[in-house]
């Protein structure tokens, strides 16, 4: 039996080769929180039934399935570019390095059509059972990355699925392989105007950075038993973040929001130690084409001064964002 708490709680996903159809996962991850939850559309009437005081029960009926679901955790340095290739949809193939045990994904910013997968919560009962909560048709509708002082790198993850079971698949044995989070120490942050041309900046305290795909989730059709069809993309992707600072140099920030220039984003985690030889275990960010918002800096106080500007993406006409997630790993 199992501990009958959240102790022994999994989470694991596995993208699937055919819409809807379960693929049982075999990469497991380290989680904050999670849920994978069933929903259900219901239709009932208002009918008269001679001095009946009450609808019959046979009048509420199930029209529609689906699923829901959210995962928080540190992002490791394995394992995660398969998560990467949900939230960003084109490329990601493992190529490796100098003839070395590091392995470079490239995770550029696509349309999703095509892009689905199964996840797993175990959830424990308090009798020692964990339950398997299993969702298929999976797309990721929405993902958040944050690290600042002495954090770190978290990313929140917002699901929606075309059904989700409690009862229909087996659960899946959890393994996990050695995994180091990135954090604070690893970071660097990097602008300028000229993309492959970013900088180091200084100052920078914390940074967050949110990605939102927005999916028809309502393609509901007859002849389909109630069950949704792919979601497919039917707005712009979203790509916003802020950017925490010390006054310490008004061109980092505050010019830029001044004078509305549009410059790159280069947010990157680096380990210190090396996988083989100049090859690192590394997660970087790329975003082309950003505006800052805010305010300039005013004083609010005898300490340091801090200030705090949100920036959002636009095309530059040219470049997409993208992740770069350099491991071990020699497949998604």
């Amino acid at each position: 039996m199992a501990i009958g708490s959240g102790l022994a709680a999994s989470f694991g996903l596995k993208a699937e080769s055919t819409f809807n159809t379960y693929a049982a996962p075999d990469a497991f991850y380290r989680i904050n929180s999670a849920e994978v939850k069933p929903q259900k559309g219901i239709a009932e009437s208002d009918v008269l039934a001679a001095g009946a005081l009450q609808n019959p029960a046979s009048y509420r009926v199930v029209t529609t399935t689906w699923g829901s679901g959210a995962a928080m955790l540190p992002v490791p340095n394995t394992k995660f570019g398969r998560i990467l290739n949900q939230i960003f949809a084109s490329g990601g193939t493992p190529v490796q390095q100098g003839a070395t045990a590091a392995y470079l994904q490239t995770h550029t910013l696509g349309d999703n059509v095509g892009k689905f997968f199964s996840a797993q919560l175990g959830v424990p009962n308090r009798a020692g059972t964990v339950v398997p909560h299993t969702g298929t048709g999976g797309k990721v509708t929405s993902a958040e990355f944050s690290c600042g002082v002495n954090e770190q790198l978290s990313c929140s993850l917002e699901f929606d699925f075309a059904a989700v079971s409690n009862s229909s698949q087996t659960l899946a044995s959890p393994s996990y392989t050695s995994q180091i989070p990135f954090h604070f120490k690893d970071m660097t942050v990097k602008l300028g105007t000229t993309f492959g041309s970013e900088v180091s900046v200084t100052g920078i305290k914390k940074v967050s950075l949110k990605i939102e795909r927005p999916q028809d989730v309502e393609a509901f059709y007859a002849g389909a038993s109630g069950v949704k069809a792919e979601q497919v993309t039917n707005g712009y992707v979203a790509i916003t973040g802020t950017i925490e600072a010390d006054y310490i140099d008004k061109t980092v920030l505050e010019d830029l929001y001044a004078a509305d220039t549009q410059t790159n984003l280069v947010w990157d985690f680096t380990k210190s130690t090396a996988i083989a030889g100049s090859y690192f275990p590394q997660l970087q960010f790329k975003v082309p084409g950003i505006f800052f918002d805010g305010d300039a800096q005013g004083v609010d106080g005898p300490g340091v001064q801090s200030t705090s500007f949100s920036f959002s993406w636009r095309y530059d006409g040219t470049n997409m964002p993208s992740a770069l997630y350099q491991s071990t790993d020699t497949a998604l």
